[in-house]
């Protein structure tokens, strides 16, 4: 594995919450061929095997990669959805930190085969605003509640 790409386990989102940057052109099991990482493969319920690993890049960003077979099979995607914790998604922008993960893995400028078509930037911040008021939430709440009002259906 490069030095620059470190594979990480048992890793979470800072801020709670992931934001999605893109799919990427390459297949999962190649990039992670490529890198020397072993690959997590796991059972999406009720829509079968997937494959994923966290990559941390040089400058400490974290990225999530995920490739759900099914998506494959049906051609609607042709390699791994990438995610960044949506706090740093605000903080650095998303096309900057697609062009990291270009870089850090090896991939040609057009490596993305999807990328979002909407105002990112807003789409990132309401995702860290809506991390955020469910974490408060959740100091808030008293330890073994669940948030679930009694007899509410």
């Amino acid at each position: 594995m490069p030095a620059a790409v470190r594979a990480l386990n048992g890793y979470r989102m800072p801020s709670g919450d992931s934001y999605w940057l893109g799919a990427l052109a390459d297949r999962l099991p190649d990039v992670a061929l490529r890198l020397g990482v072993k690959l997590e493969p796991y059972q999406e319920p009720g829509l079968g095997p997937s494959l994923n690993c966290v990559l941390e890049l040089s400058l400490g960003h974290v990225f999530l990669l995920s490739e759900d077979q099914h998506l494959i099979g049906l051609s609607r995607t042709s390699g791994p959805d990438v995610y960044v914790d949506c706090g740093l998604a605000v903080q650095i922008g998303s096309a900057p930190l697609r062009t990291e993960l270009l870089n850090g893995l090896g991939l040609a400028p057009n490596g993305f085969a999807f990328v979002p078509d909407w105002d990112e930037d807003a789409g990132a911040r309401e995702s860290l605003a809506r991390a955020e008021a469910f974490m408060a939430q959740r100091r808030e709440r008293p330890s073994g509640h669940s948030g679930i009002e009694e007899g509410a259906t």
